[in-house]
């Protein structure tokens, strides 16, 4: 008997950090398969750096940040560059 599923869900490791591409039941109480990831450092680098992302970040840095109207774009973007790969680096293990 085949059991239903949900789609694929990215999941990672509380205890050793570890990123996984997962199966749940329908019901989600039950993991039936994993896929180890690799290169997840890397590939959320590249799309949360993508210049279209850094756009967004950079002007919503400048519309929401009290005082950053004035701020010249390549300080913005220099910011926003560093908190990401900050956050990025925050959640994934040493690659």
């Amino acid at each position: 008997m085949s059991k239903e599923h949900k789609e694929l869900t990215l999941w990672r490791s509380y205890i050793f950090g570890t990123w996984q591409a997962v199966r749940v039941t329908k019901d989600v109480s039950l993991i039936t398969d994993k896929w180890p990831l690799k290169g997840v450092r890397q590939a959320l680098m590249g799309a949360l750096l993508s210049d279209d992302a850094s756009d967004k970040a950079v002007f919503a840095m400048r519309d929401h940040v009290t005082g950053l109207k004035d701020t010249d774009l390549d300080t913005l973007q220099t910011a926003a560059e560093v908190a990401i790969k900050a956050a990025v680096e925050a959640v994934t293990p040493d690659e």
